[in-house]
């Protein structure tokens, strides 16, 4: 028996059939747990609302409720609801865009991994405990749809990165030269959590620090 920690899931697919055989493949790996399948973005917003979770595997098209027809806006509304309201639970996107937009925004939305669904399960797990460990995940084909994009906008101007309102309530804090107890005190929040907002921003702007995150936060205009 190993020491891991047992990684707690949410799955959020709309299609059964693929929700459930993922549900049966992590019941045979020992160091993941299923807490619950949800084929909406009502019903995984209610879940994550009652559950334990640590990751939520997201297909990024999901109807709002019932049958209603699936949109990628929900699984971004999702995500978006993550970076808001619970920093600390991560999110690996698995969906069949390989759309660069679509890609990008999930990212600048939080999605510590983006893998499509031809990815195999050895992959799948591997991302997992990545994700799980605090270092981004991106497919192989992900990264290269990424890069060559980006080679071909790099005379452009830096795309602006986007900010929920508690995130830049954050990063003003932080330009300021609060702590992360001082900024929790401010707000009305746990340290974690703040802590949490301090790692998300860091991502975001690809910055190695405080003062280097407000220097490109100042440069795109956003402080």
């Amino acid at each position: 028996m190993n020491n891991y920690p047992i990684i707690q899931l949410l799955i959020v697919e709309d299609q059964h059939i693929l929700a459930e055989s993922f549900q049966r493949l992590f019941s045979e790996q020992s160091q993941f747990n299923v807490v619950g399948i949800c084929t909406n973005k009502v019903e995984a917003l209610r879940a994550l609302s009652l559950l334990k979770v640590d990751i939520v595997l997201l297909d990024l098209s999901i109807p709002e409720h019932g049958k209603l027809t699936p949109n990628v806006d929900r699984g971004f509304q999702i995500l978006e609801y993550l970076q808001e309201h619970m920093p600390h639970v991560k999110s690996i996107v698995l969906s069949s865009y390989n759309d660069y937009s679509l890609i990008k925004k999930s990212i600048q939305l939080g999605a510590m991994g983006y893998l499509l669904k031809n990815t195999s399960l050895t992959e799948l797990l591997k991302a997992i405990q990545q994700v799980h460990s605090g270092t981004k995940y991106l497919q192989n084909q992900v990264e290269g749809i990424l890069h060559r994009k980006d080679l071909r906008n790099e005379t452009t101007i830096t795309e602006t990165v986007q900010l929920t309102r508690r995130e830049k309530e954050v990063l003003t804090f932080i330009a300021q030269g609060l702590t992360d107890m001082d900024i929790a005190d401010e707000i009305g929040l746990k340290k974690f959590t703040v802590s949490e907002f301090r790692s998300h921003l860091l991502r975001k702007f690809s910055a190695k620090n405080a003062a280097e995150l407000v220097n490109k936060a100042h440069r795109q205009g956003i402080l």
